[in-house]
C-alpha cells in the first residue's frame, strides 16, 4: 500500500489517509488471517491502552466497531460475510491498518 491512498467514508466523518501517514510506532497482528472461524484475535503492540478497532468492508462501509483496553482482544466475526476487510486500530491517536480476509 505504500504510496497508494485509502479513502473510507463514514456517515459521521470522512477519513482519508495515505499509507505513509499511518504511524509506524503502533503495530498489531490479526490471527488467523485469512479466517474461516467465528472469531479473530487482534494482538496490539502497546498493551493496556484504550483502543478503538473499526472493521471496514472493501466499499468503505463500517462492518464492526469495538473498544478495548487489553493487548489481546477477541473479535466475533461470525456475522461478517466472506470478503476483504480493513481493520483500523487507534490507540491514543496513533493509528494503524491491516487487511483481513474472511473466508
Amino acid at each position: 500500500l505504500v504510496g497508494s491512498e485509502i479513502c473510507i467514508r463514514d456517515r459521521e466523518e470522512d477519513i482519508t489517509s495515505s499509507a505513509s501517514s499511518i504511524s509506524s510506532a503502533l503495530t498489531f497482528n490479526v490471527f488467523p488471517n485469512p479466517a474461516s472461524g467465528q472469531e479473530i484475535v487482534v494482538i496490539a503492540s502497546k498493551s493496556a491502552q484504550p483502543s478503538k478497532l473499526v472493521i471496514y468492508n472493501a466499499l468503505g462501509g463500517i462492518v464492526k466497531s469495538e473498544t478495548f483496553d487489553v493487548a489481546q482482544h477477541k473479535v466475533d466475526v461470525s456475522r461478517i460475510p466472506a470478503g476483504l476487510y480493513f481493520i483500523w486500530l487507534d490507540q491514543a491517536g496513533e493509528k494503524s491498518m491491516k487487511r483481513f480476509i474472511k473466508q
